[in-house]
């Protein structure tokens, strides 16, 4: 084995990583780490790049599976291995009951070279309020103040604030779900993401931080100048927010949007919005769509009112529609689709090259699996004749969407 030059060796395990980006194949890599002392650094390198800590062992997680302990042990015993920590994700159901030893931050300055931390709390009574701030953050900060820092994800968090954040951190990716701020210290750090999600529907009051913070320096804590990539849920009451957001983001090249159908989308006024119709830099729509409850049509008929207003005066490439759908509205009738079917099938649509369209339905009513089945064959001849835009629609259960 010693003859095959290490670069080689390098290539064969991290084809190993990456061949299947969802599970690497870890139990080979384990068995690489041991044939030789020469592997064993190559093997650490992806053994450990992506940890995820779970005191609840929740089956969600499929890359390496580690309680807060664990990692406290390996990080005490082994020091060097925490420079190979690239991707840390924490969930916990337990609280407090995780981080038993305080002294357990000191190990955590091991990590020295991380570039994505994701942080999601789950605890459901009163513990919560006050348990960032005496369990986790303690924890945490030395991470958070990493200069390598590029992705940071905040779930379940209450009082977080950004001043923990260093100002010589470079957040690319900010990702936020039920988070609330504190605003008791001016951060120092700006933060100039590329990609903003909110996994939840948003709240007044983050995106109200958000806009309106200002750091130690009066600058803006938010700039939006390099924002690419925006995803964001919201009820009918948050459409001023979200707008105010839109116009502040000049340069979006995919625009996710996560809505009620009953939100009057006609508020947006798309057509007026520069990161939309200024640039020509948006090439991807995405929208989900929730239809819970009557009434429809009226609703439908505004979405694509406005999606029309769009056409002729954009660079927009690919529009994707996923709807969630109950038993209990009647969003089936002839005529119901069929104008989006005019709408994006129109030749306005000059840079348009895919369209997808996705049904989330519950997969136990046959009579609704019948009947979208045949909106999806009969409501779309333009779609689905076109030469220049490939058209795609399905149908799945509701926990695909």
């Amino acid at each position: 084995m010693s003859s095959i030059p290490l670069d080689v060796v390098e290539e064969i395990i991290t084809a190993l990583y990456t061949m299947n980006s969802s599970i690497p194949d870890y139990p080979t890599i384990r068995a690489c780490s041991l044939v030789c002392h020469e592997f064993l650094p190559i093997c650490q390198k992806y053994l450990f790049s992506s940890i995820h800590l779970d005191s609840g062992r929740t089956s969600w997680i499929r890359h390496q599976q580690a309680t807060p302990k664990q990692l406290q042990s390996l990080l005490s015993t082994s020091p060097a291995l925490g420079s190979y920590i690239r991707d840390l994700t924490y969930h916990t159901t337990s609280g407090a009951q995780d981080f038993p030893d305080p002294t357990i931050f000191h190990t955590f300055y091991n990590i020295t070279r991380l570039l994505s931390l994701s942080i999601h709390v789950s605890v459901l009574d009163s513990e919560n309020m006050d348990l960032w701030n005496t369990r986790i953050r303690p924890v945490f900060l030395p991470l958070l103040q990493l200069p390598t820092l590029t992705s940071l994800g905040l779930g379940g968090i209450y009082d977080f604030s950004f001043a923990d954040i260093s100002a010589y951190v470079s957040l690319k990716t900010i990702t936020i779900g039920n988070v609330s701020f504190s605003h008791h210290i001016s951060p120092t750090v700006h933060l100039r993401p590329h990609k903003l999600v909110f996994n939840r529907p948003i709240t007044h009051g983050q995106l109200k931080y958000l806009i309106e913070a200002k750091c130690a320096d009066g600058k803006h804590l938010l700039n939006c100048s390099d924002l690419s990539t925006l995803s964001v849920g919201f009820m009918p009451k948050d459409v001023p927010d979200i707008r105010q957001l839109l116009e502040m983001s000049h340069h979006l090249v995919e625009l996710y949007f996560r809505m009620d159908i009953r939100t009057d989308f006609s508020a947006f006024n798309l057509q007026n919005i520069p990161a939309i119709q200024q640039t020509r830099t948006l090439k991807q729509l995405n929208f989900k769509l929730i239809i819970l409850r009557p009434p429809f049509a009226n609703s439908m008929d505004t979405f694509v009112s406005e999606l029309e207003k769009l056409a002729h005066r954009n660079a927009i490439e690919s529009i994707v529609i996923s709807t969630l759908i109950s038993s209990r509205v009647d969003c089936t009738s002839e005529g119901h689709w069929k104008r989006l079917d005019d709408v994006l099938g129109h030749s306005g649509w000059s840079s348009l090259r895919s369209v997808s369209l996705k049904f989330g339905i519950d997969q136990g009513n046959e009579e609704l699996v019948k009947a979208f089945t045949k909106v999806a064959q009969t409501q779309f001849p333009l779609l689905s004749s076109s030469n220049s835009v490939k058209f795609k629609i399905g149908i799945g259960s509701l926990c695909e969407w």
